[in-house]
């Protein structure tokens, strides 16, 4: 008897709390919205029937290289920068589909063909586009980028000379701040490599007022080759005419010299890489992968090039050192545990490093990525983005009016990619009505 009387008190017990959840609404109030979608919004899977890649760019393969850090020496920084570049010139990769752009530099039609192969991107003009960028439109999978999406704005999916060699450059150098060819001068970071004379006042080249032709002009040749003798791994030469270029220098300069010493400027020569509207050549990795990129890799040019082509030498204050090569720092003004929508745009996101792009991703109670908005930097060496949430350069995934902070419950995680190839979550809390 005593038994069954503890039995029913324990289910009259059971009873009572499930009334009481009831009424207080705990068990009737869903996390997750029924009309969320199932699968991440800003996960692309790719139609069959496409050829295998080998060895495709992937995280994983960029995650392999190192990451800039205090106490890293001169040679291993200046091997990274240089090692990266390459990668980013020629990681293959498949489009989806055709695509086609315009040079503006030219006014020719370029165009990408789907189910080819290709390495690095292409040159696009004015454009801030990267490989860590190219990976937001990519089946992981298959290695196959949406391009109908990922080129629908074509200067932020494109790059060329000044942006295609900062993501070498900015692995780990963050004491040259700068934009554009125009802007590389010592004002901005940039330390002349030998004894060669010109404004170190000049913030920027102009076409007809002072650039590089004045500062050859007023050095002549002889001079000129003594400065590329002191080219290495890692530096860079530019010009400005009527426009500019960079261009990175991937091994110490070869130096031949006569037998009174004097160089030989069409037998000595540095090796190149660059970002080039130019020919279009194949390429093939260890991997067997044939693939279709643009010039140049590794290509030599000899003093007579450099000279005849405008060209000037820097390098930067971490190879002198001068600054030091640090690890990266960065952070949000965001505090709290929670964030609402309209508090996003006056969130800023500052950092030793360049930050190439930063990102707002929101998760239902399932896990599944119901939102995800992504703020595009324009031009390099940028320190501080603000998430704003409207204009040319912020993409988005899903639809944020959807959002009902109110009802259901969310999860938001904001991280930014930066220069030195790393991408930190910065803050992470709950979505607030």
């Amino acid at each position: 008897m005593k038994k069954t009387l503890i039995a029913f008190l324990a289910v009259l017990l059971v009873a009572v709390m499930a009334v009481a959840l009831v009424a207080c609404g705990g068990e009737e109030t869903p996390k997750v919205n029924p009309e969320d979608p199932t699968k991440d919004v800003s996960a692309y899977k790719s139609k069959g029937g496409f050829e295998t890649i080998n060895d495709p760019l992937s995280w994983d393969a960029i995650n392999k290289f190192p990451v800039v850090h205090d106490g890293m020496t001169v040679e291993e920084g200046r091997k990274l920068v240089v090692d990266f570049f390459r990668y980013c010139k020629t990681a293959v990769w498949m489009p989806a589909d055709d695509y086609e752009y315009t040079v503006k530099s030219t006014g020719d039609p370029k165009y990408v063909t789907g189910g080819v192969k290709y390495g690095g991107l292409p040159y696009t003009s004015v454009s801030s586009g990267n490989i860590y960028r190219l990976m937001d439109y990519m089946d992981p999978n298959t290695h196959v980028v949406d391009i109908k999406t990922a080129g629908a704005k074509k200067t932020l999916f494109g790059n060329q000379c000044s942006f295609g060699s900062y993501v070498g450059i900015g692995r780990v150098i963050n004491s040259a701040e700068y934009r554009w060819t125009k802007n590389m001068t010592p004002s901005t970071g940039f330390v002349p490599i030998g004894d060669y004379t010109m404004d170190t006042s000049c913030k920027e080249y102009q076409d007809g007022l002072y650039n590089t032709v004045n500062i050859l002009e007023e050095n002549g040749a002889e001079k000129m080759y003594e400065c590329y003798a002191g080219l290495k791994k890692g530096d860079v030469i530019v010009y400005f005419t009527t426009a500019g270029h960079v261009v990175m220098i991937s091994e110490d300069a070869h130096v031949v010299r006569d037998a009174d010493g004097k160089i030989d400027p069409k037998a000595s020569y540095v090796t190149v890489i660059d970002q080039t509207p130019g020919t279009v050549t194949d390429g093939k990795n260890a991997a067997g992968d044939v693939y279709t990129y643009e010039k140049n890799v590794d290509a030599q040019w000899n003093f007579t090039k450099l000279f005849n082509g405008n060209y000037i030498p820097f390098t930067f204050a971490e190879w002198l050192g001068t600054d030091p090569i640090e690890s990266s720092k960065t952070e949000i003004s965001h505090k709290g545990d929670t964030v609402s929508l309209e508090q996003l745009k006056d969130i800023k996101i500052t950092s030793n490093y360049g930050i190439t792009d930063a990102y707002v991703s929101v998760y239902n109670a399932n896990g599944v990525e119901v939102f995800k908005m992504a703020v595009r930097s324009t031009v390099t060496s940028l320190k501080e983005v603000e998430l704003i949430t409207e204009g040319f350069n912020v993409d988005f995934w899903g639809d944020k009016d959807s959002l009902k902070p109110e009802t259901y419950e969310y999860t938001v995680k904001i991280s930014a990619q930066l220069s030195t190839g790393e991408r930190p979550t910065l803050w992470e809390g709950k979505l607030a009505a």
